[in-house]
């Protein structure tokens, strides 16, 4: 975790003390037409829908919202990113707001799905995450980004047994707010292209959740690496392995999900 953690704090050092050897505005053009864990938003007008990393859309050219429409089923939310560029980068406050409530009811049963138990009782909630981006262009075509970010929950009190902890894997993290006093995030993002329509993205993140159940002060850890081919601005098919190395009340434990994702711009 600490490794982690150095890794990302190196990074924002380079990031905002070395001078770029790229021009942001130079690979906007051609990659600003899709989405990615960087402070570049859509141009104004444009949408996007993937099947996985659902709809987005440029409100203005510095103002992109985003739903996911599979997830906001069970857990309704809306994203906003709002761009600000600098003289030698890009800099976006990105937020979140959800209502995780009807997905903890939806789980708390027995059988299949059934990831708490069925006398479960989940307190209305709302969470709101809100992370600072800063993203340059170190090479043409390649962006570095680190990103700092906080996610807190809103809920009346209550006890473990009303509602114990949710460890499923990958959603853990993204649970933790509801358990304690908020959790703190610390990302790094490399991606560009590699040749023609081929691009890559290589990310890690790391979560601190103070305060859970059963645990105390925990940490979980995901790298992401993926490939994308991208048909010029209309089609795109990526696959990737994320990795989920997270501390439970029974130890760390590592998981890995492979994915396949197709994106469409319009």
């Amino acid at each position: 975790m600490r490794l982690s953690f150095l890794l990302v704090v190196t990074t924002a050092a380079a990031l905002f003390a070395a001078p770029a050897r790229g021009d942001v505005s130079s690979v906007s053009p051609p990659d600003r037409r899709w989405s990615g864990s960087n402070a570049l938003t859509l141009p104004r007008g444009r949408s996007e829908l993937g099947l996985l990393g659902g709809a987005r859309y440029g409100l203005t050219d510095s103002l992109e919202l985003a739903v996911n429409p599979l997830v906001a089923v069970v857990v309704p939310h809306l994203e906003a990113k709002l761009m600000v560029a600098r003289e030698l980068g890009l800099f976006a406050l990105r937020g979140r707001a959800s209502y995780p409530t009807t997905f903890l009811e939806l789980v708390s049963k027995e059988g299949e799905f059934g990831l708490l138990p069925a006398t479960s009782k989940p307190p209305i909630a709302v969470q709101l995450e809100a992370d600072i981006v800063a993203t340059a262009a170190w090479f043409e075509r390649q962006l570095v980004s680190v990103w700092f970010g906080f996610a807190l929950a809103v809920h009346p009190p209550f006890t473990p047994e009303e509602l114990p902890l949710l460890d499923f894997p990958f959603l853990y993290p993204r649970f933790a707010p509801l358990y304690g006093p908020g959790v703190p995030r610390l990302g790094f993002s490399f991606e560009g292209g590699v040749v023609g329509g081929l691009h890559y993205t290589a990310e890690l993140v790391a979560f601190v959740m103070p305060g859970l159940p059963d645990v105390g002060d925990a940490s979980a850890i995901e790298p992401n690496l993926a490939l994308e081919y991208r048909f010029g601005a209309r089609f795109a098919v990526s696959g990737g392995v994320r990795t989920s190395h997270a501390e439970y009340a029974y130890g760390r434990r590592t998981h890995f999900l492979p994915y396949l994702d197709v994106r469409a711009g319009f």
